[in-house]
């Protein structure tokens, strides 16, 4: 797993999703290749190269990321895709993690971006994607934080597979 910021465009989409949505529950969203056909059932492998945490120590020796590979791993494999074990899989799974913080005179708060990417083994090119954002609420507890992700994964995947017009 490598660190690196985010490109200024998935930036700036991801800040322009997050000021368009308001609720409850963290807004999520999804897009896909219309031109790529996606099996009931296919197999993936995590692109650690391709995964991105912000460059923050605490988040690092956190279990973020093992509590995000984990809950999206649960998540696809409710919808039929699963993890390779052996062989080339047609797909690559990773994410991209941002935070973005405010500080104010009377208030602070902080935000973190969540990316899933699944891509085409052979090309890495991008076939579907999701988006996420969070607010960063210390008082959680471990376990209101999984939950939280597992819940906001269920979201964002409740239509993958995606389906086409006659597929």
């Amino acid at each position: 797993m490598r660190t690196r910021h985010a490109s200024p465009a998935l930036a700036a989409s991801l800040l322009l999703f997050a000021a368009a949505c308001a609720s409850n529950e963290p807004p999520v969203s999804s897009a896909f290749d219309p031109l790529v056909q996606f099996p009931a059932q296919a197999t993936y492998v995590w692109d650690p190269e391709a995964n991105v945490l912000p460059d923050n120590p605490s988040i690092r020796q956190s279990s973020l990321a093992e509590s995000i590979r984990n809950l999206a791993d649960e998540a696809m494999a409710a919808r039929g895709y699963t993890e390779a074990v052996t062989g080339t899989p047609p797909y690559r799974l990773s994410y991209q993690v941002t935070v973005h913080s405010w500080i104010g005179a009377e208030q602070s708060s902080s935000t973190a971006s969540l990316a899933l990417r699944l891509a085409d083994f052979a090309s890495n090119r991008t076939v579907w994607l999701g988006f996420t954002r969070i607010e960063v609420d210390l008082s959680r507890t471990i376990a209101e934080r999984t939950a939280l992700l597992r819940d906001t994964f269920e979201r964002m995947l409740a239509t993958f597979p995606p389906s086409q017009p006659g597929a």
